[in-house]
């Protein structure tokens, strides 16, 4: 017990069997108990290796666009953990009527059964156990290296065709939902969609292009109605990154304010963001947590009548150059 790293090690491998056998870690009662006898905090997420992200270095945006999927990636992981589980004890109690049946015609019913139905759960075992691990992983990297799994707001992408991961979660391929490879889109956003259960991090925007998805639909887009994406970083290609009003390159991942507003009785807010990307100008507003929200985007900057600026730089670089 004195020696610490060894103590938790141990406790981490019990949390890992606890998944193992599709069990929530901190449901054990054992780990429950032992909580209490370690060196370190005895809080509820003492225990628990997906809390803590990363802060050094990282933008404050990332960090909480991190922590926040990580949140959601917690509770897909239940109840991921929660379906390995009922599943395991469904083809349980198959095998369990074999056993128990007397012989003759019921066990050779209860054979049928398991035989015609145990395949079957034990493929949705494995797909649960492989959404499980995939989740396991992403966790993992947005607290150690969140930096990674986020791309600055603006940034000019391409879709590519690298697979995403079966979601267990949803129903059909999640890899057919994204347009083909080699569409061009902008991020729009990271984290924080507003939606439960989201698992992926970067929000791409398309507009003004005809989209072909992988299931061979076709959608037109324009400056109204233009299609966002759910995407890992590892979906899309970085082409370059949007322009701050002065021309510089922008690289931040939140809410900055480049220029002034006429106040109005929807807004109490005097400020808005305008970045240039891809042809087209992406107005972006404060949300109360502070956050970025994308508007829509404009062909030019004179439709957004209301704007009063753009803001003067603050100091030698351009003001909101890194958020």
């Amino acid at each position: 017990m004195s020696n610490g790293t060894d103590f938790q090690a141990a406790l981490d491998r019990i949390a890992e069997l606890n998944r193992e056998m599709g069990r929530d870690p901190s449901s054990d009662p054992v780990l429950s108990r032992l909580v209490f006898i370690t060196d370190g905090p005895a809080d509820e997420d003492a225990l628990d290796p997906y809390v803590q992200v990363r802060t050094e270095g990282v933008p404050a945006p990332v960090v909480s666009a991190a922590e926040w999927m990580v949140t959601s990636l917690k509770e897909n992981l239940r109840l991921v953990e929660n379906l390995i589980g009922e599943s395991r004890e469904e083809l349980g109690n198959f095998t369990k009527q074999v056993e128990q049946a007397s012989p003759g015609e019921l066990r050779e019913r209860a054979q049928w059964y398991l035989d015609r139905y145990g395949p079957k759960v034990e493929a949705k075992i494995a797909v649960y156990e492989t959404h499980a691990a995939a989740i396991r992983s992403k966790i993992d990297r947005f607290q150690q290296e969140p930096l990674s799994m986020f791309l600055p707001l603006g940034t000019v992408v391409r879709f590519t065709d690298v697979p995403t991961y079966d979601n267990s979660l949803v129903t059909g391929d999640p890899n057919k939902d994204y347009p083909v490879a080699g569409t061009i889109g902008v991020v729009t956003g990271i984290g924080h969609f507003g939606q439960s259960r989201v698992e992926y991090p970067i929000r791409v925007t398309v507009v003004q292009r005809t989209v072909v998805d992988g299931w061979g639909d076709r959608y037109e887009t324009d400056l109204e109605y233009p299609l966002s994406y759910f995407a890992d970083p590892e979906k899309v290609e970085v082409i370059g990154h949007a322009k701050l009003p002065d021309g510089t390159p922008f690289d931040g991942y939140g809410y900055v304010p480049t220029h002034g507003r006429e106040r109005s009785y929807a807004t109490d807010c005097d400020h808005e963001m305008v970045l240039e990307a891809e042809g087209h100008f992406w107005n972006f507003t404060l949300e109360d947590d502070g956050r970025a929200r994308l508007i829509r985007p404009y062909r030019s900057i004179r439709e957004m009548h209301w704007l009063t600026g753009p803001l003067e730089p603050e100091g030698d670089e351009p003001k909101g150059l890194r958020p």
